[in-house]
């Protein structure tokens, strides 16, 4: 038995050894098979734009957008992928209703193939749009007044020559008379890298805001003279380096004017010096990364926007520096649950007091949920919103009309939490230079042509509670 045991142990270690070598073979069979495969590459021989006598815009625009080129080798694996980031960049360019793209191998090579449905070239803008902050301020606080609505149209041509060219012009009457004109060439060199654009605007109102009490917006109005009244003209140059990538460099010219009535009440509503008029010269610098899926209402991705901007008084002595950030991230929890994470601050650096250009939030864009009714000046802010949604609709309604064959429908019911700051060296308020934060749920409604309608219900750290209406997005 002694002289035995060592062929017994030989024999036992030698099927251990070929049982390990058949596992080591077999599970790296396929690996090596799943990684040829994975490695095989086509070329891609053509880019073809299907019903070519139906789109305007030349071909080159649209190519511009993909992430490859013809002669370019791609994966197979990975066409899925490609596919799905191409059809969101050429929507991204806000000139088709839908964009669509599909891969064909024939003889080792690729063939892409894009079908887009483009939106009506020449967009009129029917504008009725309320000269309040917010729906909810006119509707509670001035009942509907319609005295407070502007009603006018913009003409904008959206694609001219088919080269992405934008040409606008604008006539407004109402709460605010307004009129004006802009231009943008995107694509200004042979690289589409460079562009410029310009604007020139002009807006009056028989009644402005003239002094914020308690976080609220005094108004005088006088039907018989006009109360403000401003001129703006821009030139702007753009350089888009890469597809998400842009910076933009302008100068502005402004001259503002209030009525002797407006300077009275308002001493400082431009400077401390009490002028009726300021002429400003403004150069700004911006630059923006936007990796988002979709620039219009964004579902993944992330987002950074920073903005400086100078402005000196050509008449006055004032001089401020305005300086902004913004990131937004966006993820995608599940198959239909989405999570949203926006961060805006701005911090202003004045030699003089100025209480038109102390606006901080509660105008435009930039307010906390919950808190649209009151503004809150100051020189410095900061607010974060985030929000968990559920996409509960996603449809297309197809229509027999060109330029709306595709009609998107989609809706997301959510809950959000915010939380900001605003800081004011000069003014104190029930909601100034303390933490606010709120939360809420809400229903956002996306559809045709870039149309967002939000429904939030919000509670406060007042413990105010309401349904707030806003027609764009975050």
């Amino acid at each position: 038995m002694r002289h035995g045991t060592p062929g017994f142990l030989l024999k036992t270690a030698g099927k251990y050894h070929i049982r390990m070598l058949c596992l080591f073979i077999c599970g790296l069979l396929p690996v090596m098979t799943g990684q040829f495969v994975a490695s095989a590459q086509y070329p891609v021989s053509g880019i073809i734009i299907e019903h070519l006598s139906r789109v305007r815009t030349h071909r080159d625009i649209l190519i511009r957008e993909l992430t490859f080129r013809e002669g370019d080798t791609l994966q197979l694996d990975r066409l899925d992928s490609l596919k799905k980031v191409n059809e969101d960049r050429l929507f991204n360019m806000r000139l088709f209703n839908r964009a669509a793209l599909r891969f064909d191998t024939t003889d080792r090579q690729l063939i892409c193939y894009i079908d887009v449905q483009e939106r009506f070239p020449v967009w009129p803008d029917p504008n009725f749009t309320l000269g309040d902050r917010n729906f909810n301020v006119w509707a509670s606080e001035h009942h509907f007044d319609w005295k407070r609505v502007n009603v006018g149209l913009k003409l904008s041509h959206l694609n001219l020559w088919g080269r992405r060219i934008q040409l606008g012009v604008l006539y407004q009457t109402g709460y605010t008379e307004k009129m004006g004109i802009d231009f943008t060439q995107p694509f200004a060199d042979k690289n589409k890298r460079h562009g410029w654009g310009w604007n020139i605007y002009r807006s009056a109102n028989k009644e402005t805001g003239y002094i914020t009490t308690g976080n609220k917006l005094k108004f005088y109005r006088d039907f018989n003279s006009i109360q403000y009244r401003e001129v703006n003209t821009e030139l702007f140059y753009t350089y888009r380096p890469a597809f998400a990538l842009q910076h933009r460099l302008g100068i502005r010219y402004t001259r503002q004017q209030v009525s002797d009535t407006i300077l009275k009440l308002n001493p400082y509503f431009f400077t401390s010096a009490a002028t009726r008029r300021l002429d400003l010269l403004q150069l700004s610098y911006r630059v923006e990364y936007n990796g988002v899926d979709n620039w219009n209402y964004p579902l993944t991705g992330w987002r950074i926007v920073t903005t400086a901007r100078y402005s000196r008084g050509l008449n006055e002595n004032f001089n401020q520096l305005d300086l902004h950030f913004q990131g937004d991230y966006y993820q995608k929890l599940g198959r239909k649950l989405f999570f949203a994470w926006d961060l805006k601050t701005r911090i202003a650096f004045q030699n003089t007091y100025s209480y038109f250009y102390s606006r901080n939030l509660g105008y435009e864009n930039d307010y906390i949920r919950g808190y649209e009714y009151y503004v809150i000046d100051g020189q410095f802010m900061a607010y974060s919103r985030q929000e968990l949604k559920y996409e509960l609709l996603h449809r297309y309604i197809h229509l027999p009309l060109r330029f709306f064959e595709t009609v998107p429908v989609r809706l997301y019911p959510k809950i959000f939490a915010d939380l900001g700051y605003s800081r004011d060296r000069y003014t104190d308020g029930p909601v100034s230079n303390r933490l606010l934060y709120s939360a809420g749920i809400g229903l956002d409604l996306v559809t045709l042509y870039d149309i967002k309608v939000r429904f939030e219900f919000t509670w406060n750290h007042l413990r105010e509670k309401d349904l707030y209406i806003h027609r764009k997005g975050n």
